[in-house]
């Protein structure tokens, strides 16, 4: 199975409504309140602590951030839709200096992507040539979607994401969450759940799309499957809890339970 997180109907309708809000350093994706820490019931009250930090990129913590300040809208020059997928920033910093231009260019020939403009010709316009050759970024237009229609009008700005098939069984999940987790802040987080005079210690992570592949992100994002074997964790965690971002599922592990989800948004 393969999946694109940026489609037509997604980008349109963010378009016409108001902007999701961005992923930032605090992924806040999830409603946390809602679902952490645990309540234990008055018959079973037990000491609990718990550590909350965030997993992805740093780069694309730095973009998405970035984006928000844009609340992920940049003026429409001219009649189409347009949706711009950036990768970096400074890819960011280079379209808002070219993309208006680029977005004229293609709706006068008629194009909804830039790179059937001509690019590799000796007059091709540089701005042109730099977004198909060098940047990561990609502009799609939508002519079938006329701006002046839209509720809330503009290109749509969001982090580049990524496709591809989905591991639907998980079966390389825990080996790939070991590797995120050997990130230096994850570490000093276990290290001071060690130091917490508690019966529990439990870690919640929302997880940015690009603190996995996409193969094992994309099946904890959309699939119902849990996770076949435990996470690899200090023997002092006693529950992780894993909030994928804009998933309607928090995954949840415990020594006791194993694996098991909650649905904080049903």
């Amino acid at each position: 199975m393969k999946r694109n997180v940026t489609t037509p109907e997604g980008a349109a309708a963010g378009a016409s409504d108001t902007p999701a809000e961005s992923h930032d350093r605090r992924a806040h994706t999830t409603p946390i309140a809602e679902t952490w820490p645990p309540q234990p019931t008055p018959s079973s009250i037990i000491p609990i602590t718990g550590q909350e930090t965030n997993l992805g990129d740093e780069v694309a913590f730095e973009i998405a951030s970035l984006l928000a300040r844009d609340k992920h809208r940049w003026p429409v020059p001219g009649e189409w839709f347009w949706s711009i997928d950036i990768a970096s920033a400074d890819d960011r910093r280079q379209l808002k200096k070219c993309y208006q231009k680029i977005i004229l260019m293609c709706e006068a020939a008629g194009v909804a992507y830039p790179n059937r403009l001509g690019w590799w010709s000796d007059v091709a316009d540089p701005d042109l040539r730099w977004l198909v050759e060098e940047s990561q970024s990609v502009m799609v237009g939508y002519p079938g979607i006329p701006a002046k229609r839209l509720q809330n009008p503009g290109v749509t700005v969001v982090p580049t994401l990524g496709a591809g098939a989905v591991d639907s069984s998980l079966s390389r999940f825990t080996d790939e969450l070991s590797t995120a987790f050997e990130a230096p802040h994850i570490a000093e987080h276990f290290e001071k759940l060690a130091n917490t005079d508690a019966d529990e210690r439990h870690l919640f992570i929302p997880l940015h799309p690009t603190a996995l592949p996409f193969s094992s992100f994309s099946a904890l994002q959309f699939e119902d499957v849990l996770p076949p074997d435990p996470p690899t964790v200090p023997d002092h965690i006693s529950h992780l809890w894993l909030a994928p971002e804009s998933s309607r599922r928090v995954l949840i592990w415990s020594r006791s339970g194993g694996s098991a989800e909650l649905f904080p948004h049903v």
